[in-house]
């Protein structure tokens, strides 16, 4: 029996059985796509362009650093590229979730329930790191593009001298009313003075704080978080679904 080599680039390993890939390459796809989402995370603190390579702008406006906006531009592709094929291919739905609709004034029933898909980039990350056996077995190539994606992005998210810090838990509230279950984090650079240069929820986007609101954000960091709500329970009841929130 004819033993088949690794199909990921300049690899000289044995595939595993029933693999395309070896062991390394398989597992590889299971660690990168996660760590692509958390790239994502840390490469906007360096959307805004400290003045070395890549960097511009226009006149009279904040200059972007183009090498961050690519790569994560590059992470946003990948991820919904490999997720697209593994659902287009085995026949399943992306993660996501299902909605409530409300029926029409005068149409009585229980409330319809739509299939919402969630393609943040941490969600697509997981749902690939979850197929990661389907895809060293029947598209190998994920291994690749996923290990040059991570490359790139990490050259740009950081340069020479640089590291990340956890600030603290992020004291927002999230879409939902809830508290933001993200943490705080800031990107410093060798030629950046002890602060830096923004601060921002690696769960949400919007949450990010700017050098001026530094003391403000201080103060609610040092203010008692309040309890976290959960939903507890889903009931079905006249007029439809109903949702409880009670503290936990």
């Amino acid at each position: 029996m004819t033993q088949l080599l690794c199909a990921a680039e300049a690899c000289d390993r044995r595939a595993a059985d029933g693999l395309a890939l070896c062991w390394g390459h398989t597992r590889a796809i299971e660690r990168d796509a996660p760590r692509l989402a958390v790239l994502h995370d840390e490469l906007g603190l360096v959307l805004t362009a400290t003045g070395g390579p890549g960097a511009g702008g226009f006149d009279g406006g904040t200059a972007l650093n183009f090498d961050a906006a690519h790569a994560r531009a590059l992470i946003r592709e990948t991820l919904t590229a490999i997720a697209l094929h593994i659902a287009h291919n085995r026949g399943i739905w992306l993660p996501g979730t299902h909605r409530l609709v409300r029926l029409p004034p005068g149409v009585h029933g229980p409330y319809n329930r739509i299939w919402t898909p969630n393609t943040t980039k941490h969600a697509l990350a997981n749902f690939i790191a979850t197929h990661y056996l389907w895809l060293a077995a029947n598209q190998p190539t994920a291994a690749d593009r996923l290990d040059h994606t991570c490359h790139e992005a990490h050259q740009a998210a950081y340069p020479n001298g640089t590291r990340v810090i956890d600030i603290g838990r992020c004291p927002m509230e999230d879409a939902d009313g809830l508290q933001c279950l993200g943490n705080i984090r800031a990107l410093i650079r060798d030629e950046d003075s002890l602060l830096p240069k923004a601060c921002q929820c690696n769960a949400s986007e919007d949450h990010v704080w700017t050098a001026d609101q530094w003391h403000a954000l201080g103060r609610r960091l040092q203010a008692k978080p309040r309890p976290l709500n959960r939903l507890t329970s889903t009931a079905y009841g006249h007029g439809g679904w109903a949702e409880r929130r009670i503290g936990a």
